[in-house]
């Protein structure tokens, strides 16, 4: 459904001026300078920051774990402070940027090159790596009252696109509990062929046995994804024709390009503490966890037009493309943790899986041991060292990835940490081996990818500052060239990356940064050589702070650079000749939070209503037009 811009821009300048209206004569009060948004430890490249928020008195808080550590509590708490809820797009959440297709819940990958820390087998196939559910990142809520924290986000003028979340938790009679975290985002997209859908669902039991001593899970976590691809649009002359403001009737690559990806997991934990009823830091906890993992890829393209000219060296058959790889994976972790008083803690534990793939060429079985070792030790209260180790043994003999970090708190100015970490791991099954239509068409031996990465963080809380510095050096990387086919550097290659996060904050006006410069020794590597993310709101607690309104505008940048083009049948980002011309999203918004009620409004691809902006992330695929995004997220107790 396409509305008309003209009354779009109406109805936007009279929500605004009401806003602002109710900020001017509303009882406004300065608040106490809020705490920074900052999460100090989430700045390294492979965090998000999601367990990390800073409370409010008034505030609504709830404890919730993890599995791979149920005696370490985390606090959430319902405050604006906890970051800007009303983003809904999961891309826009990562510490590091990512670029997508152009739709919400589309295939996307990081703006920085990384390798792979697996010590074991690695699939590929993680466009959907930011959306889904994982056995450690699921939340089991510790609550006396049942919990439910409802959430449901449409964009306006259509029915057919939406983001829909709700997290649950109640605990029952005789130490059983039970928690649910449900995610679900569909979007039809501007274009033909672009349809979005993923659902994710977790839900887990808890029984509390033995006077608290065990504590026994039983969880299904379930990720399904699917996507349409278009393979982009044939020209990007016709966006301001006329008629051409309905997008669909733009040209594609491909009509008929599907993919569902669907996993399953079903796990079994047991911990127990050997200790009496009182936990105390120092008892010994051995853990046993069963998993259970299924998961199917299958791609399809049944239009023979254009197969030869768009799949290139995967092309087998005229009547279509068809590419399948099935995975049954039985996992048995055993591990034995403990703390001290002093602090002092560690982890050892053996880990066996069993796997057994299928890619209708053939099925072929493999078993993984890898064993691992974590530990912490505090000095003195201004030193923590950090270690951690994982070593394989089986079928994955002499992969290995060992890290070591020492923070070092300067007082109360600052906390230093270096990091140096060194690794040993095996390309992607995507990267070593394709079959489409039952026929092997590639089969690559590639040697090991190995590497040595040195780094450093510096949080200095006073002037809400973040800094990370990161240096790698890897031999036999992998990049896809410009043909979508997995190649391997010869040599080395080395990454220089520099990010900064810095936020400011006067009186009820905040303006929070974010940027990330990067250089690469090889051209191989096509990825911006710096990007960065802005946001510039007003918050404030109004009508006798039971109003807390943030009205704000963010805006993202990427540089015009040689980028990424995608092939569907791999759901790989690739090389390509083309010049991504600059990316600069603006996107305005309005939260409101009363008691444990909030309402949002979002205004995405703002500029796109003044001058019809038409951008891209990656080649061919444009982002979305402007549209307008409503949300409301309410949570209950009892």
């Amino acid at each position: 459904m396409i509305v008309d811009k003209s009354f779009i821009k109406h109805i936007v300048f009279q929500y605004l001026m009401l806003l602002v209206s109710a900020q001017l004569f509303g009882q406004i009060n300065r608040p106490v300078d809020p705490v920074s948004r900052d999460n100090p430890g989430a700045f390294g490249q492979d965090s998000t920051g999601n367990d990390a928020f800073y409370i409010e008195k008034d505030s609504f808080e709830y404890d919730y774990f993890h599995l791979d550590n149920i005696f370490r509590k985390l606090t959430y708490a319902d405050t604006l402070l906890a970051g800007d809820w009303s983003q809904v797009d999961k891309l826009r959440m990562q510490e590091i940027s990512h670029i997508n297709l152009g739709n919400f819940g589309s295939s996307s990958r990081p703006l920085v090159f990384s390798n792979s820390g697996y010590t074991g087998f690695n699939r590929g196939f993680d466009q959907y790596k930011i959306y889904n559910y994982t056995a450690d990142s699921i939340k089991f809520y510790d609550v006396n009252r049942p919990l439910a924290d409802l959430y449901f986000s449409p964009f306006l003028g259509t029915q057919q696109d939406f983001v829909v979340a709700a997290d649950m938790g109640q605990r029952f009679a005789n130490g059983i509990s039970m928690s649910m975290n449900f995610y679900r985002v569909a979007q039809q997209g501007f274009y033909v062929n672009q349809k979005t859908k993923t659902t994710n669902i977790a839900f887990g039991l808890r029984k509390v046995s033995m006077q608290g001593r065990l504590n026994t899970f039983f969880v299904s976590i379930n990720n399904f994804n699917n996507e349409a691809f278009n393979g982009g649009v044939t020209t990007d002359t016709l966006f301001q024709k006329p008629n051409f403001n309905f997008r669909t009737r733009i040209p594609v690559e491909r009509t008929n390009a599907n993919l569902r990806n669907d996993e399953k997991n079903f796990i079994l934990q047991n911990t127990y503490r050997l200790g009496d009823t009182i936990v105390e830091p120092s008892d010994i906890v051995v853990q046993h966890r069963l998993t259970y993992h299924q998961s199917t890829y299958r791609f399809f393209d049944t239009i023979s037009n254009g197969l030869e000219n768009f799949y290139g060296p995967y092309f087998i058959e005229s009547r279509g493309m068809r590419l399948y790889n099935g995975l049954t994976q039985v996992s048995n972790d055993f591990s034995v943790y403990n703390s001290t008083k002093s602090g002092i803690s560690g982890r050892l534990g053996i880990v066996h899986d069993f796997i057994r793939l299928n890619n209708e060429f053939n099925t072929s079985v493999r078993n993984d041991i890898t064993a691992y070792a974590q530990g912490k030790v505090p000095i003195k209260k201004v030193l923590e060292l950090d270690v951690y180790g994982r070593l394989g043994l089986g079928s994955n003999a002499g992969k290995f990835l060992a890290s070591a970090s020492l923070s070092l708190k300067l007082g109360k100015f600052a906390i230093l940490t270096p990091e140096a970490k060194i690794y040993n791991t095996e390309p992607t099954l995507a990267a070593r081996q394709v079959a489409v239509n039952g026929s092997l068409v590639v089969n690559n031996d590639f040697s090991a990818i190995t590497g040595l990465t040195l780094s450093g963080s510096l949080q200095i809380p006073y002037t809400r500052t973040n800094l990370f510095i990161e240096q790698d050096i890897s031999n036999n990387a992998i990049y896809w060239d410009t043909a979508g086919l997995a190649t391997q550097i010869n040599g080395a290659l080395s990454k220089t990356r520099l990010s900064v996060r810095q936020n400011f904050a006067f009186f009820n006006f905040h303006l929070d940064n974010q940027f990330t410069y990067q250089l690469y020794s090889s051209d191989k590597i096509q990825l911006p050589p710096w990007f960065s993310k802005h946001s510039l709101y007003y918050q404030n607690k109004l009508f006798k702070k039971v109003l807390e309104v943030q009205l704000g505008i963010e805006r993202e940048m990427i540089p015009s650079y040689k980028g990424l083009d995608f092939l569907p049948l791999l759901a790989t980002f690739h090389n390509t000749e083309e010049i991504i011309p600059a990316y600069n999203m603006t996107n305005a918004f309005v939260n409101v939070k009363v008691s444990q009620f909030r309402f949002f409004f979002r205004l995405e691809n703002a500029e796109d209503f003044l001058k019809d902006s038409v951008y891209f992330q990656t080649a061919g695929y444009p982002w979305n037009d402007g549209r307008m995004r409503l949300g409301i997220r309410w949570q209950f107790l009892d």
